[in-house]
């Protein structure tokens, strides 16, 4: 059964449960809110799988190495290649690229599943911010090299001190809790057309 705290009525169809008299005033006049989208943030615990682990102590050591390599271009000049760690002490800066990367979503009843490809994502580099209504994703994978920053503005509410993200080794999962455990048609909330 499916209901809203601001109406007795329930049903196991939510289309049917939107329709109802009461239901379909409320969303008329713009008496269903939505939690302000500048609500505080909160970042969500990250787990990572031992497997990650495993491949990104290999790709660092790799890298490592790389560095240590630099390509003189006959000029005098040394060319430095992207993911290069910075020479002078101190600085921890990498020269990165931002990337677009392929992210699907489904959902579970009380859950959402965003899992977004990204190759060895950086476990101390990657984070996901959230709210009740928002929730940015920021990934260095790639060893480094590479930076997925993206906010999404979620289509209905979650509860953030129920969500979390793990780092696998091809993926970043991140696992949202519904705060009202019905069906979303859609992950992104539209603006209603006028």
């Amino acid at each position: 059964m499916k209901g809203w705290s601001c109406c007795k009525k329930r049903s196991t169809d939510f289309t049917e449960f939107l329709n109802t008299p009461m239901m379909k005033q409320k969303i008329e006049v713009g008496e269903v809110e939505r939690p302000p989208v500048d609500e505080p943030i909160t970042r969500l615990p990250v787990s990572v799988a031992p497997s990650l682990e495993k491949a990104f102590e290999k790709a660092l050591q790799q890298m490592t190495l790389q560095a240590a390599d630099t390509t003189n271009t006959g000029n005098g000049e040394t060319e430095v290649k992207v993911g290069t760690q910075c020479k002078n002490t101190g600085c921890q800066a990498i020269e990165d690229t931002k990337k677009n990367c392929r992210m699907d979503w489904f959902q579970t009843g009380p859950n959402i599943n965003i899992s977004v490809f990204s190759k060895l994502p950086a476990p101390d580099q990657t984070y996901v911010e959230v709210n009740r209504i928002t929730c940015h994703i920021h990934i260095t994978f790639e060893g480094g090299k590479s930076i997925f920053n993206q906010t999404l503005i979620l289509r209905n509410a979650i509860i953030p001190g129920q969500s979390s993200v793990k780092l696998l080794g091809t993926k970043v999962e991140i696992m949202l809790r519904k705060a009202e455990a019905f069906s979303w048609p859609s992950l992104e909330y539209k603006e209603p057309s006028s």
